[in-house]
């Protein structure tokens, strides 16, 4: 190579490519949301590999219509799974929700790459590569979230991985934090400010990291259309610390990987929170936390040295919050619809009743109190099961921060003179395709935001109505109905654990 010839003591590492791609799938426009899951063998390897770099491959006249792309491990939980999905990497997928992909949920959910709308891809740091092992995970799972807009198409996407024999010092890791995709984030309409936050609780990260911790050297954040502003707060013994990240302009179309100067260090017991600030102003209706491109979510992914088993260390609003941030005290059991029971001025009327007419431009103040001082409930995740079985049964409240952090204590970068990481300095051209044009932490994001038209489609059935005036307008009835009964089974459900733990 041209640069072996004029640096001989310096040498190409040696790489290899893993395309994990869809083969010309029919994706139905008969949803506006489809996620598509299609399993894959690991590469035919020996001995230990590292993932270097990842990049999405997407399919001319595709890229409007992904949303993002997720390559998850698969555990190997006993032989009938893995006879189970031997036999799906034969097929070309299915929609995630169909079969026995539907299944594999808690069995595929170790983040290997996490690649979001706008991103370019990850190229790791020289001394970190993620780990592939002849004998560790088997199987890995594609997950691909399309926004059809109503209309089918076939397509061909998905990630390329490059990997490499040549090992480097720290195997890698990938922890998503935030909000549980759920209906119990709500988010108003017509608010200029909206905050939601998902909490990764010390019991989590005290049970599952090292006692010398980890270190996050890259994040990347994940909202839906509404997102401006994602920051993962660090707080350790009381004292809140510079935050793991911070982007005061997310942008949902430019969503890129930022890769952090200096790592930062996370301890068993340190509370991690994601939070993610909305704009609804241009938005009538609310809007529920959820998979859906009209839904919204909170996520952020977290790059670290060394790897742990932890996968997912989320939280959701306690439906007790979400209660009291509507006003309301209590349920009546038995009842169906579900009712209201106090206070009393509500008494009789349906919780669907109370979503519809709950006077946002009024009460807004006091319903984001109530989510911000509300409890929650953790979840803390690793490949296949929860790490505590009994974290999910307790509720938790926020923290207390004894002594907060300020803004001005720490000086960040001003979009100067960037450092370029060791791999990209000794690799000039070439077909090994470590090149990286990730963001630096602290880096602005330089694409102008844009307008956002938030309801492309009109579906009345995702955005909830706000009040009368709306619902004699605009208001498809049988169309919420249809999404609201869900939440309703939902909920029921929920009453009933309730009700057996008093």
């Amino acid at each position: 190579s041209t640069l072996g010839n004029r640096f001989p003591h310096l040498r190409e590492p040696e790489t290899k490519r893993w395309f994990l791609m869809n083969q010309h799938i029919e994706v139905s426009g008969a949803q506006d949301t489809v996620f598509w899951c299609n399993i894959f063998r690991r590469p035919d390897i020996r001995i230990k590999h590292h993932a270097v770099r990842y990049e999405p491959m997407i399919k001319p006249g595709s890229a409007e219509k992904i949303q993002h792309m997720m390559v998850y491990e698969c555990s190997s939980i006993n032989h009938e799974l893995d006879a189970a999905l031997d036999e799906l990497a034969d097929t070309t997928g299915h929609e995630c929700s169909q079969g026995s992909l539907s299944q594999l949920g808690y069995t595929c959910n170790h983040v290997m790459v996490a690649w979001t709308k706008g991103s370019k891809g990850v190229t790791f740091p020289a001394e970190v590569g993620y780990p592939i092992t002849p004998d560790g995970t088997k199987f890995y799972m594609l997950e691909v979230h399309y926004n059809t807009g109503g209309q089918s198409f076939y397509d061909s996407s998905g990630i390329k991985v490059v990997y490499t024999p040549e090992l480097r010092m720290q195997d890698a890791g990938v922890i998503s934090l935030g909000l549980s995709p759920n209906w119990k984030q709500l988010i108003p309409p017509r608010q200029k400010t909206i905050l939601s936050s998902g909490h990764c609780v010390g019991e989590c990260t005290k049970a599952a990291l090292p006692p010398s911790g980890i270190h996050v050297f890259g994040t990347m954040h994940y909202t839906h259309d509404l997102g401006r502003k994602v920051k993962i707060r660090h707080i350790r013994d009381g004292e809140e610390m510079e935050p793991i990240s911070q982007d005061n302009n997310h942008q949902p179309d430019h969503q890129e990987y930022r890769h952090k100067s200096q790592p930062t260090r996370v301890l068993p017991g340190d509370h991690l929170i994601t939070d993610c600030q909305y704009n609804s102003f241009e938005r009538s209706t609310i809007t529920l936390g959820g998979f859906k491109t009209q839904d919204e979510t909170c996520l952020s992914f977290i790059y670290y040295w060394p790897r742990v088993e932890l996968s997912v260390c989320h939280s959701k609003p306690s439906l007790a919050t979400v209660l009291h941030s509507l006003g309301i005290e209590e349920l009546a059991s038995g009842t169906d619809p579900i009712k209201i029971r106090r206070p009393f001025e509500l008494a009789g009327k349906t919780l669907e009743w109370r979503l519809l007419n709950y006077n946002w431009k009024e009460q807004f103040q006091y319903f984001q109190h109530a989510t911000e001082t509300g409890t929650f409930s953790p979840t803390c995740l690793t490949r296949g099961h929860t790490i505590i079985e009994e974290l999910e049964d307790m509720e938790y409240k926020f923290p207390i921060i004894k002594i907060p952090w300020k803004e001005n204590s720490v000086c960040h970068a001003n979009g100067g003179t960037q450092l370029v990481p060791k791999t990209e300095r000794l690799i000039s051209g070439g077909d090994i395709e470590l090149k990286s044009e990730y963001m630096r932490d602290g880096q602005p994001n330089t694409k102008p935001i844009m307008i956002i038209d938030v309801d492309h489609y009109g579906y009345k059935g995702v955005y909830m109505p706000v009040d009368e005036e709306i619902v004699v307008q605009s208001f498809d009835e049988n169309s919420f109905q249809t999404k609201f009964s869900n939440f309703e089974h939902v909920l029921e459900e929920e009453l009933k654990e309730m009700e057996k733990k008093c």
